[in-house]
C-alpha cells in the first residue's frame, strides 16, 4: 500500500505519542492531531478520575468516588493504550481523517502493512482490550476484597 502525500496528515507520529503517553490520559495527542471532540471525552474522564482522587486524598470522599475514579481512569488509559497501539501500527487518523504515519515510511520506502496485516494488527488491538476489561470487571467488580500475592 502507497500513502499519497495528500493522504498523509501533516502531524509528526512521534510527538503524538509521547504527548499520548505523557499526558494522555486528559487527551493532548487527541488536540494535537485535531480530534477536538474525543479530546474534550478524554479530558473530562481524565479530570473526573484525578479530581475524585483528589477528593478522596483530602478525605472529602463523596459516595462511590474511589469506585467512580477508578472506573474513568481505567476507561480512560484504555483508549490510550489502544491510541498507542494504533500509532505503532500506522492505523492512526488525524482530525482531518489523514493517517499519522512516521517520516521514514512515507510513500515508496515499502514499510507499509499489507490489508492482511492491518486487519491482524487490529484484531490483536481488540483481543488485548477485552483480556484487560474482563480483568478489571472480574478483579474490581466480581472479587474487590480478593489480595493478589504473588510468590516466587
Amino acid at each position: 500500500m502507497v500513502v499519497e502525500k495528500d493522504e498523509a496528515s501533516d502531524k509528526n507520529e512521534l510527538v503524538a505519542a509521547v504527548l499520548a503517553l505523557c499526558w494522555g490520559t486528559f487527551g493532548l495527542h487527541r488536540f494535537y492531531v485535531g480530534k477536538w471532540i474525543s479530546g474534550t471525552v478524554y479530558l473530562l474522564f481524565g479530570s473526573v478520575a484525578f479530581l475524585f482522587n483528589l477528593l478522596d486524598d483530602l478525605g472529602l470522599s463523596v459516595i462511590y468516588s474511589s469506585y467512580i475514579s477508578i472506573i474513568a481512569f481505567l476507561l480512560v488509559v484504555v483508549a490510550v493504550l489502544y491510541d498507542l497501539f494504533a500509532l505503532k501500527n500506522e492505523s492512526f487518523f488525524d482530525g482531518k481523517n489523514k493517517l499519522l504515519i512516521s517520516k521514514g515510511t512515507r510513500e515508496d520506502s515499502g514499510l507499509f502493512l499489507s490489508p492482511k496485516e492491518k486487519a491482524i494488527a487490529s484484531t490483536n488491538a481488540w483481543i488485548i482490550f477485552f483480556s484487560f476489561v474482563l480483568f478489571v470487571i472480574v478483579r474490581y467488580v466480581i472479587f474487590p476484597e480478593v489480595v493478589v500475592i504473588l510468590a516466587l
